[in-house]
């Protein structure tokens, strides 16, 4: 059983953090193509994917790519991040099982494409709404590729209206 103790998010078009991740220590490196990147450069940021890889995987850390869930971002996000060298995609503001078929869907087609092993690439859904809460067992069973499960309590508070605190007792 792999336990995944840290990950390290980044946005892939600053270089200074690609260059230097993979001194973190770190046990999964995250190269964020969704909120992190301003909306002029995502093009751009999906190009640096490629030459991404095997430098923040100097370390021995697992890749994920963390795409946009936006559909006007998702298919070219997956496009760029679908790769034999990345380990999983974070796909935020997951809200429905049907959702993860969907997204699973698309990661098959492209590894059948591109010559990956059928089913290596995890899916990784990123919990930000209560409605993403209240369909979690659904979620989590929705695809055989889900090893994980995040909860981001930022977002989840924003959508219940309430102010995150410091300890994270608005969560119970």
């Amino acid at each position: 059983m792999l336990i995944r103790r840290s990950t390290l998010i980044l946005p892939v078009n600053v270089p200074r953090f690609v260059e230097r991740a993979h001194l973190r220590g770190a046990d999964a490196i995250m190269l964020d193509l969704g909120d992190a990147v301003p909306p002029e450069e995502k093009d751009d940021a999906r190009r640096l994917i490629v030459e991404a890889i095997p430098l923040v995987a100097r370390g021995g850390a697992e890749i994920f790519a963390r795409v946009n869930h936006d559909p006007a971002h998702l298919a070219q996000d997956l496009d760029a991040s679908v790769h034999p060298a990345v380990d999983g995609i974070c796909f935020p503001k997951t809200e429905s099982a049907r959702e993860v078929e969907h997204l699973e869907a698309q990661i098959a087609d492209l590894e059948r494409s591109r010559g990956i092993a059928p089913g290596r690439i995890e899916i990784a859904p990123l919990i930000e709404s209560p409605r993403g809460l209240l369909n979690l067992e659904a979620i989590a069973v929705a695809s055989r590729r889900i090893r994980t499960v995040s909860l981001d309590p930022e977002d989840y508070c924003l959508g219940l209206g309430v102010e995150p605190s410091t300890d994270g007792t608005e969560l119970h």
